[in-house]
């Protein structure tokens, strides 16, 4: 029984204060009622001020000047008709730089597609000459060792000419020795046939060597004529 007097003496003291709090809030209403009905009313009252002036009387605008109702009206009217021209060349401006702004991206997009292609060909273009380049190279190289080669031939032609040269040398003067006109005379015209048959020289051109030899000074020159005859025809060729 001693509990439950307790709980309801608690209940009493909350109930008592949620009615002081609901009087304090009917009060803070009642105020903001009151608040907007003077507003109101002053509302209602600067209209009617307003509405009663006469378009002809006097004010005093915000910048100090006195101006009359039409004045300032006409004023206001010509800010707004400027408002309306100035927003309407905003939008025109927009436009246009919307349209501007269009035809640049593409012009960039058709340049940036130009620069692709001819980067595309540039690099083909560098490509083959790279390509054709290596393949000069590699020819130059096959030429030069084709004239080391060539060289190399020639040197060896050269060396078994003077080889060959001193063995028909030798061959002469035992001819020479033989002492015998008719034997010289024979063995000598075999000799230049196997000189003609392998040098490819003409026998009207080593016409010294049909004469008789009667000493080592005649031989010496008919084989000195041999040889630069001999000579130029290898440098000929």
């Amino acid at each position: 029984m001693q509990h439950t007097s307790y709980n309801r003496e608690i209940i009493a003291e909350n109930v008592s204060h949620l009615k002081e709090s609901l009087a304090l809030l009917q009060q803070d209403l009642i105020g903001i009622d009151d608040k907007c009905v003077n507003e109101k009313n002053l509302l209602t009252n600067t209209r009617k001020d307003t509405t009663e002036k006469q378009p002809h009387e006097k004010i005093r605008d915000v910048t100090g000047e006195d101006k009359t109702w039409n004045e300032k009206e006409e004023e206001e009217e010509e800010v707004e008709e400027n408002y309306t021209l100035k927003l309407h060349e905003l939008r025109q401006l927009e436009k246009k730089y919307d349209e501007e702004n269009r035809k640049l991206e593409l012009e960039i997009a058709k340049m940036d597609k130009q620069y692709q292609e001819l980067n595309q060909k540039m690099t083909t273009f560098s490509q083959q000459m790279s390509a054709t380049l290596r393949q000069k190279e590699q020819s130059i190289e096959m030429l030069s060792q084709s004239q080391k080669q060539s060289k190399e031939q020639v040197r060896n032609l050269q060396t078994n000419f003077h080889q060959k040269l001193c063995n028909y040398y030798q061959l002469l003067l035992q001819c020479k020795q033989a002492n015998s006109s008719e034997n010289f005379r024979g063995l000598t015209e075999g000799v230049l046939q196997k000189l003609q048959d392998e040098f490819g020289v003409k026998t009207d051109k080593l016409s010294p060597l049909h004469k008789n030899f009667k000493d080592e000074m005649s031989l010496s020159y008919s084989l000195t004529f041999f040889y630069s005859t001999l000579q130029k025809q290898i440098e000929k060729e």
